[in-house]
This record gives structure tokens, C-alpha cells and sequence, in this order.
């Protein structure tokens, strides 16, 4: 949306590039802090960047099921609004409410930051059950007496 021919909303607002959050973890932590300015009126909050941060954290498959259920129903800011107004009529009720709500996301989050290769680490184990332990060692019993 213009203000003028020159100059966009969010410029005018002040409001980040989505581009300088480096990592999964940042977006999430500018997607909740977003939420809280746009329930407490403590800063800018840009629909854009809600409506792009959503979807981005609702069509990974590691993710999706981290998201606060009310941002899956939520597709914009003004539909947060007309949610959390009735939920919880103070500010500060507010901001514990979508702080608690965002802590598995970034918990999650926050690990796969520190272990880089949780993805892979899973799915090794995933590989590695009972039965595939089982299996490889009646085949070693096998070749042993075979021998």
C-alpha cells in the first residue's frame, strides 16, 4: 500500500526487511513480537510480514505442527485482533499468552540451531529401530555359523 507515489507503509512505519532475519529462529521471534505489537499496541505491525511469516511456518512439515493453533485460523492481523480482544482484555495478559503459545516453535527452533543435523540425526535413529537391529543380527548369527 502507498502513503505517496514514493513512498510504501512499511517505510513509513519503519518497519524491517524480512530478508535481514538470517535465521528460522529470528523470523519466528519478529513473527510472535509482531502478534504482541499488533494485540498491545506497542509498536508497527505489518499484515505483509504476518501473512508471509504464517505461511512460511505453516508449509514446512517441521513446523507447521509448532505453530500456535490460533495463527493457523488467523490468516491476518485483523483476524488476530478480533481474537485476542475477546481473550484476554489486558495488555499484559496478552503478552504472556502469545509468549507461552510461541515457546514450542522456538524451542524447536532454538535446537535446530544448536544441533544443525537434528533433521538427519532423527532419521537415523527412525532407521535404526528394534526390528533393523534385530534383523542385521540374526544375519550375523547366520553368517557365523555358516563359517
Amino acid at each position: 500500500m502507498k502513503i505517496s507515489d514514493d513512498i510504501l507503509i512499511d517505510d513509513f512505519l519503519n518497519l524491517p526487511d524480512l530478508a535481514d532475519y538470517q535465521t528460522d529462529f529470528e523470523r519466528a521471534i519478529y513473527l510472535r513480537q509482531t502478534l504482541i505489537n499488533q494485540s498491545t499496541n506497542d509498536g508497527p505491525a505489518s499484515d505483509k510480514h504476518y501473512v508471509l511469516l504464517r505461511k512460511y511456518f505453516l508449509s514446512r512439515e517441521d513446523t507447521k505442527d509448532k505453530v500456535p493453533s490460533w495463527v493457523r485460523t488467523n490468516r491476518s492481523l485483523s483476524d488476530f485482533w478480533q481474537f485476542i480482544k475477546h481473550e484476554y482484555g489486558k495488555y499484559e495478559e496478552r503478552r504472556q499468552f502469545i509468549r507461552r503459545e510461541f515457546n514450542a516453535l522456538l524451542d524447536y527452533l532454538e535446537l535446530e540451531k544448536t544441533i544443525p543435523n537434528a533433521q538427519s540425526i532423527d532419521e537415523t535413529f527412525r532407521v535404526l529401530n528394534s526390528e533393523y537391529i534385530h534383523s542385521t543380527w540374526s544375519r550375523a548369527l547366520e553368517r557365523k555359523d555358516n563359517v
